[in-house]
């Protein structure tokens, strides 16, 4: 029969000091990672939303300009941009609507107001031919056409589109 002769000092049988410590480090750069990229995520989905409202402005915006309808003379924009009016012929018309909403209309407070859109429409010659029109939303409403470089000054984004349009007799 053999003796085995038992160690005076027991097994550890736990976690050191400097093991916690490093495990704790690790799970709180995981969590700092974790929770910098939701706020990235938060920001680029807001991004999106406003691109997508620009959308639907610009849509809006186009849509009432291929559906003006003959005032004597003069043609006019359909829907919330009335006072955009040209004649054929006539000179190039620039309007700047400020206070739009996210569905693409002018809004009637500045509560709701998140967009502001340039429009430069350049009337055709007669009732028979096509007229062009640049249309440019940005965002947030405060951003201010530049005409001096043809570009938004203060926005965080835009969208811009070139229309041709024939008027409607």
């Amino acid at each position: 029969m053999t003796w085995r002769r038992q160690s005076a000092r027991p097994l550890p049988a736990g976690f050191s000091l400097v093991e916690v410590a490093l495990a704790l480090g690790i799970v709180s750069f995981c969590l700092l990672a974790i929770f910098g990229l939701q706020a990235q995520g938060l920001h680029l989905n807001q991004e999106s939303r406003n691109a997508a409202a620009a959308s639907r402005c610009l849509e809006q915006i186009v849509t009432s300009i291929r559906d003006a309808t003959r005032n004597g003379s003069n043609w006019t924009a359909s829907a919330g941009y009335s006072d955009l009016t040209w004649s054929p012929g006539g000179g190039p018309v620039s309007r700047t609507f400020s206070n739009l909403n996210l569905a693409g209309t002018p809004s009637q407070g500045n509560a709701e107001s998140r967009m502001t859109a340039r429009v430069e429409v350049q009337p055709p010659k007669d009732a028979f031919s096509t007229g062009t029109a640049f249309v440019s939303v940005a965002w947030p409403a405060t951003a201010t056409w530049d005409a001096s470089r043809t570009n938004w000054s203060r926005a965080r984004g835009s969208m811009s589109a070139r229309v041709i349009f024939l008027p409607q007799p």
